[in-house]
């Protein structure tokens, strides 16, 4: 069976699934939401991954963004919290410290164990 999205247009179906995943839902959420199965949501996102050359969801994701197909608008965030929008970076709001992009950045990445391929072992 030949899809939409591998002609170069997304069905409404499959921009719905990169929509919620983009939302951050898993694919089960996604299935539950859309009244699908979750090997059909998979499938969905496959799909457009593959028409759009995305390597994975994350990827897929900042494509469909990068393009207008999903617009940050569309998208089931939440409303308050630590979550920052690009039109908060570089912003001042009275009580808080401004965002700037690399802090914005900095805050995604997760600390890695620095491991000493020479060094000293622990316990030995």
């Amino acid at each position: 069976m030949r899809h939409r999205a591998l002609n170069g247009l997304p069905s409404p179906d499959q921009l719905a699934a990169v929509r919620l995943a983009a939302s951050g839902y898993t694919s089960r959420q996604i299935a539950a939401r859309l009244g699908a199965t979750e090997s059909a949501i998979h499938q969905r996102l496959n799909q457009i991954a593959l028409a759009l050359g995305a390597r994975s969801r994350a990827h897929l994701v900042a494509i469909a963004l990068c393009r207008g197909l999903i617009q940050p608008a569309d998208l089931d965030l939440p409303e308050t919290g630590s979550v920052s929008t690009s039109s908060d970076i570089g912003q001042h709001h009275p009580g808080t410290a401004p965002i700037s992009p690399l802090s914005a950045f900095q805050a995604t990445q997760v600390p890695r164990r620095v491991r000493r391929p020479n060094g000293p072992q622990r316990g030995t």
